[in-house]
């Protein structure tokens, strides 16, 4: 007889424990518990936890030192230390609470603008500006005046005389008006003025002369 091929021969029976054959038991893979899902949870969120500490630790402690300003004062970049508003543009800042009607705090706002020694002329005369637009819509004609006075001596503009002159012209003080409405005429010259603007100004330097 030849060789049997070992392909053919058939496969092994089990014996159940009652001594019944049965089909070959079956092995089945163990599922991960649920307390190792938890701890790898808990390993995951902890890490995270860590690297945004890293991340926004440096910064945090950069925003308090803001060059040892004191809270109130104007950083650097122009935002407000230890207060809830925040902005690089004080003028922003003031715009906001005169919309607020509070016009006091504005002011105050600007004047620590003013006083910061990183704010340069040119700037501090668009603060003294802003300042006497405020006063002026606030009523108060003669701090206005005053307020654009500063603003005309640190940076002269068609602007800035027109507001003296509007101010003075409601504090009752003719020799500032009108000299400050010929200012603004004057100024006008050489500059692209929108059609109408002169005619404007002539009127109101006609209307204070009348005072």
């Amino acid at each position: 007889m030849g060789a049997k091929n070992k392909d053919s021969e058939p496969l092994p029976e089990v014996v159940s424990s009652d001594g019944n054959l049965g089909e070959p038991k079956k092995q089945t893979l163990k599922k991960p518990s649920k307390r190792v899902d938890v701890i790898l949870g808990v390993v995951t969120l902890l890490i995270v936890v860590l690297a945004l500490g890293f991340v926004l630790w440096p910064s945090s402690q950069n925003a308090k030192k803001q060059s040892g300003a004191p809270n109130g004062s104007v950083a650097r970049d122009g935002t407000l230390v230890g207060t809830t508003k925040y902005s690089k543009d004080p003028i922003k800042v003031a715009t906001g609470l005169a919309l607020a009607s509070k016009p006091d705090d504005a002011i105050k706002t600007l004047e620590l603008a003013i006083a910061d020694k990183h704010t340069t002329p040119l700037d501090k005369a668009e603060i003294r500006l802003q300042e006497a637009s405020i006063a002026y819509n606030a009523g108060k004609f003669a701090d206005a005046k005053r307020y654009a006075l500063e603003a005309d001596k640190l940076h002269a503009t068609v602007s800035s005389a027109q507001l003296v002159a509007n101010a003075a012209e409601k504090s009752a003080d003719k020799a500032t008006a009108v000299k400050y409405y010929q200012l603004v005429l004057d100024r006008m010259k050489g500059q692209p003025t929108i059609e109408g603007d002169e005619a404007s100004a002539q009127a109101d330097l006609a209307r204070a002369e009348a005072l």
